[in-house]
């Protein structure tokens, strides 16, 4: 992953980034996640769609698509961002350098609030399901 597009400095990249790709995705959607190579991470905006997160595939974009052919190249990865966040995992890769160079990663409560409820939510219901499978 590249990194999450944002609305505080000059650049304002996430409003920049959703005009560059008007009519090159499903207008339901809008970029939010830059990955390397030009591949794009997208959050649903519309009620079909809402909050579910995408991955545009760059390479299989068609040029003057139809509204159908803007999907042809549109992956589900997530259906909430509360699931993609809980998605990611520690990699342990003895070929990566071990400082990769972050410094910190800043959130608020009320962020990580819904988070934590989810993981909550999550752990019970793993609980339940393995309680029923050994009963």
């Amino acid at each position: 992953m590249g990194y999450f597009y944002n609305l505080q400095n000059d650049n304002n990249e996430l409003i920049s980034n959703i005009e560059c790709y008007l009519g090159r995705m499903p207008e339901s959607m809008i970029p939010f996640v830059d990955i390397t190579g030009g591949d794009q991470l997208c959050i649903g905006v519309t009620e079909d769609v809402w909050g579910k997160i995408y991955f545009w595939d760059h390479d299989q974009e068609h040029f003057a698509p139809s509204e159908e052919e803007l999907w042809n190249n549109v992956y589900l990865v997530a259906n909430s961002f509360s699931e993609f966040i809980l998605s990611f995992q520690i990699v342990e890769d003895e070929n990566l350098p071990k400082d990769l160079g972050i410094v910190s990663v800043k959130t608020t409560p009320e962020f990580l609030k819904p988070v934590e409820k989810s993981k909550v939510k999550n752990s019970k219901n793993a609980n339940e399901a393995s309680y029923l499978a050994f009963d």
